[in-house]
C-alpha cells in the first residue's frame, strides 16, 4: 500500500530507492505501473521519465486511472451556399465575409458568430481557412486572408487570378496566428487590381487550434 512519508507520497513501503513523491514527480512510468498503488483523491500524480499526469480519486489504482489532459481552445465556423455578395469592390480594400448563414462548428473555449470567432484564452494558434466563389470580371487578382482583431495577418493571404467571368474558383491557406486574450478571427477579401468587380461567396470554412503560449 503506498503511504505519506515526510517528503510527500510513496508508492510503497518498500520503494526506497525512488519514493513517488507526488507532488515531486520522482517516480518514473514503470514504478507506478509495477506498483500500481491507489493514488489518494486530489493528489496530483506525475512521471518523472515522460512529464504524463495523473490526479487521484481515492479509489482507482494508477493503471485504471486515465492520464490528465488540458483541455484546448478551438474553434470552427463554415457556410454551405450562402450567397454572400460585395458588389464594385475597391482597389486594396478589405472586406470582410461576414453573414448570419455562416454556422458553428466545434467549439471549446471560443466563440462563433455569423464568421467572427472570439478568443478568450491568449496564445498561438494554427489557422486554416477555405473559401469558394465567382467574380464577374476575368483576369482580377482576388486576395484572400485571415483578419486577426480587424488587422489581415501577412503570412495568412492568398491571391488568385480569375481565368474567366461568373466562373467558380476555391482559394484556401493556413497559417500560426498570434492572437491575445479578447481576440477575433474571420475571412476578409480584397481585389488588387482597379476596375470594381463583384463577388460572390458560396462556401466557406474557418478552423483554429490552440498550439500553446
Amino acid at each position: 500500500m503506498p503511504t505519506w512519508g515526510p517528503a510527500g507520497f510513496r508508492l510503497s513501503p518498500s520503494s526506497t530507492a525512488s519514493y513517488g513523491y507526488l507532488l515531486g514527480g520522482q517516480a518514473k512510468s514503470w514504478e507506478y505501473t509495477q506498483i500500481n498503488p491507489v493514488v489518494p483523491a486530489y493528489v496530483f500524480a506525475w512521471e518523472s521519465d515522460t512529464g504524463r499526469m495523473k490526479i487521484g480519486d481515492g479509489v482507482s489504482d494508477w493503471n485504471t486511472l486515465p492520464y490528465y489532459t488540458i483541455p484546448m481552445p478551438y474553434g470552427s465556423c463554415y457556410g454551405l451556399n450562402i450567397g454572400f455578395t460585395k458588389t464594385s469592390m475597391v482597389q486594396n480594400t478589405w472586406y470582410d465575409v461576414l453573414d448570419s448563414d455562416i454556422q458553428s462548428g466545434s467549439i471549446q473555449f471560443t466563440s462563433h458568430s455569423q464568421g467572427l470567432i472570439s478568443y478568450p484564452t491568449p496564445g498561438h494558434y494554427h489557422v486554416s481557412f477555405q473559401i469558394s466563389m465567382e467574380c464577374n470580371a476575368n483576369n482580377k487578382h482576388i486576395e484572400v486572408g485571415i483578419k486577426k482583431t480587424g488587422t489581415v495577418v501577412d503570412n495568412a493571404r492568398v491571391i488568385y487570378e480569375t481565368k474567366t467571368a461568373n466562373s467558380q474558383f476555391s482559394v484556401s491557406g493556413a497559417s500560426i496566428v498570434s492572437i491575445v486574450s479578447g481576440g477575433t478571427i474571420n475571412i476578409s477579401v480584397r481585389t488588387t487590381d482597379t476596375g470594381t468587380p463583384n463577388i460572390i461567396v458560396y462556401n466557406t470554412n474557418l478552423t483554429s487550434v490552440y498550439l500553446g503560449l
